[in-house]
């Protein structure tokens, strides 16, 4: 590994070898060996791999009563235990769930009634799942939510149109940003950032501007690579140039696939239409690409893209 500067450089020339290593809680080992900086973790957050020890998650299960609890504080945790296998064993000091007969959230008046304990959509998914899924199933979720308050747009209402009209209010990014972050946000996600703000104010930094200080403060901003990509390409691109991304985005979300989940074809492509480039793409999901290109459906996936 002594032919490669940093942590960034390596994981784009051998990502398999990148993952194992990460997968496993060997990233800051291996950094520290190869001079490289070693990656920071969140503050109160687990270095990568932590939970993957089967004893960890026991350890963690035994903190709490139920499975909902469990999975309410420690998403991670309780992930790991599921793909790993280990749940049951993890679960068996908790009180048994309290299940319903089969076909017992198929009455409409049940569901109703059960989703009148909760103020949002949100707070019923997580507290009555099995109710919330069989609305859904028979499309009574606008009956049942009727007296709950609307905190989000029903899907696909941004569309460009109003996230435009939405974006005409603000001069500037960051005024949009800060005033309107819901249109913001879908517009990033939708991929129309760029049409939605052609009025505003541009400014042109010069050579030089994005030190690694100013990428780190600006990808502070964003939650996930591809939207800190999606919204401000010029740090993103000094910091991809510069082998700094690994540290720039060290606070982001980052969710790992369960084994196999590139080798299924929907969602490769799925995956692929959050991005116009192929290049785009292969720096953000390279395990995505892989799994297109091994399986056959690279071009499929791509021909969306320029």
């Amino acid at each position: 590994m002594k032919k490669y500067k940093n942590v960034g450089e390596w994981k784009l020339d051998n990502p398999g070898e990148y993952n194992k290593a990460k997968n496993r809680g060997w990233l800051n080992e291996i950094a520290s060996l190869n001079g490289w900086k070693v990656q920071k973790t969140k503050k109160g957050s687990k270095p990568n791999g932590y939970w993957d020890v089967k004893e960890r998650c026991i350890e963690e299960a035994r903190k709490y009563k139920t499975r909902t609890s469990w999975g309410n504080s420690s998403v991670s945790s309780i992930k790991s235990a599921r793909v790993n296998g280990w749940f049951d064993e993890c679960v068996a000091h908790m009180l048994p769930p309290k299940n319903k007969p089969k076909g017992y959230w198929n009455d409409k008046e049940k569901c109703i009634t059960e989703a009148k304990k909760y103020k949002t959509r949100a707070e019923w998914a997580r507290g009555s799942d099995g109710t919330y899924r069989a609305a859904r199933k028979n499309k009574w979720v606008t009956e049942c939510t009727s007296h709950m308050i609307q905190l989000q747009k029903p899907d696909g209402y941004w569309t460009k149109e109003r996230c435009t009209k939405v974006a005409l209010k603000y001069k500037t990014r960051n005024e949009w940003r800060e005033g309107h972050r819901p249109s913001y946000q879908a517009a990033i996600t939708s991929g129309f950032l760029d049409e939605c703000n052609k009025h505003m104010e541009y400014t042109r930094h010069p050579p030089g501007y994005w030190t690694k200080e100013r990428c780190i403060e600006n990808a502070k901003k964003y939650t996930e690579r591809f939207k800190w990509q999606r919204a401000s390409n010029s740090s993103y691109g000094s910091a991809f140039k510069n082998g700094w991304v690994e540290e720039c985005a060290a606070h982001m979300i980052e969710v790992l696939k369960p084994s196999g989940y590139w080798n299924i074809k929907k969602n490769c492509i799925e995956d692929a239409k959050k991005y116009k480039a192929r290049t785009e793409w292969y720096k953000n999901e390279h395990g995505a690409v892989q799994g297109a290109k091994r399986n056959g459906w690279y071009e499929e996936c791509t021909k969306h893209m320029k």
